[in-house]
């Protein structure tokens, strides 16, 4: 009898034991998209709240792939607190996954060809084991059509253009989970004879949800995010007339930095390797920046423009010279001294 009361104990506690991970693990929560859809274009983020002193809001992005229409959402049990993340940086190890369970889930999906799908799902839905299946409702698409110029009007042919859209509308349907702008990808398209283009994209006006983003273009041989290109966003309503898109050519700043300098402003001429060179740019533009080389040389690629020169150095800026001015395509020389 002995031995059946132990073995009773030892189950009981093991069924105990299995209930209250059951209580903490959320049931297992899958996407999944109809047949006859092409999930490799999705675009799928959602927002988790985690309530307590070591919960909290985040958000990420499901990977899609071709031919794969199941996507289980571990980071719903899959959860690091940001007090293990500092324990880990301090112990060098993988940080610990904890059990809290999430309060509350948001999701948005996006597939070409469809509105956009939002959903919310509350602690007691996300208890229970489901799959959710977007409902898809069509969208239609139009044509936007321009051209793209270089700064003296000629037109710029055989260019590899994108077309993201700014998903601003995120941040607000999501709670501001963080402060990235995610990017929905629309198009991909070479440019024509005198660089016209004509491209079908999704109506996005015709769509409620879509209502403070914007479009933005970018060359594949310019500079990131489009900051070559004039305009470089647009709004849904813009899609409806010809685009007209200049793309300015940079300039080219090249120079060296003298050991005069750090002297003059007690620096350490040994560091100068760590230190950079910034340009505060016209109009807000986005400024350049460059590291300096061992021998206190430096190069790089400048927007046209009238800038403020400055060397960043142990945590200051040091202004070397106003009004500097960039030419298109001219290479311009600065000695620091």
């Amino acid at each position: 009898m002995g031995w059946i009361k132990r073995s009773l104990l030892v189950c009981v506690f093991m069924l105990a034991g299995t209930t209250a991970y059951a209580l903490q693990e959320p049931a297992s929560f899958k996407i999944a998209f109809p047949q006859g859809t092409y999930p490799e274009t999705a675009s799928i983020f959602y927002a988790i709240v985690r309530d307590g002193a070591d919960g909290s809001l985040s958000s990420g992005i499901v990977t899609t792939k071709k031919g794969v229409f199941e996507y289980p959402l571990n980071a719903l049990s899959e959860y690091v607190t940001p007090r293990n993340v500092l324990k880990s940086l301090e112990s060098e190890k993988a940080p610990d996954k904890s059990a809290i369970p999430p309060k509350n889930l948001k999701l948005l999906i996006y597939l070409p060809g469809y509105h956009m799908v939002q959903a919310e799902f509350d602690e007691a839905q996300l208890q229970q084991r489901q799959t959710f299946i977007p409902k898809l409702e069509p969208l239609r698409t139009i044509r936007l059509s321009g051209r793209l110029l270089d700064s003296s009007g000629k037109g710029r042919n055989n260019q590899l253009v994108s077309l993201n859209y700014q998903l601003l509308e995120s941040g607000v349907f999501m709670g501001g989970a963080d402060g990235f702008i995610n990017d929905l990808p629309i198009a991909r398209f070479m440019t024509g004879n005198d660089g016209a283009f004509a491209v079908e994209i999704p109506a996005l006006a015709d769509d409620p949800f879509f209502n403070i983003g914007q479009f933005v273009l970018a060359v594949s041989s310019g500079f990131p995010f489009g900051r070559d290109l004039t305009p470089n966003h647009f709004s849904s309503i813009d899609t409806r007339k010809e685009l007209i898109i200049t793309q300015s050519f940079p300039g080219i700043l090249s120079g060296r930095i003298d050991n005069a300098f750090f002297t003059r402003n007690d620096l350490s001429s040994d560091a100068k390797q760590f230190f950079s060179l910034r340009l505060d740019g016209p109009e807000g533009r986005m400024g350049s920046s460059s590291v300096f080389h061992e021998d206190g040389t430096f190069e790089l690629k400048v927007l046209p423009g009238i800038y403020d020169v400055k060397v960043y150095a142990a945590g200051k800026d040091f202004l070397v010279q106003r009004g500097f001015v960039i030419r298109e395509g001219q290479r311009e020389f600065l000695e620091i001294k």
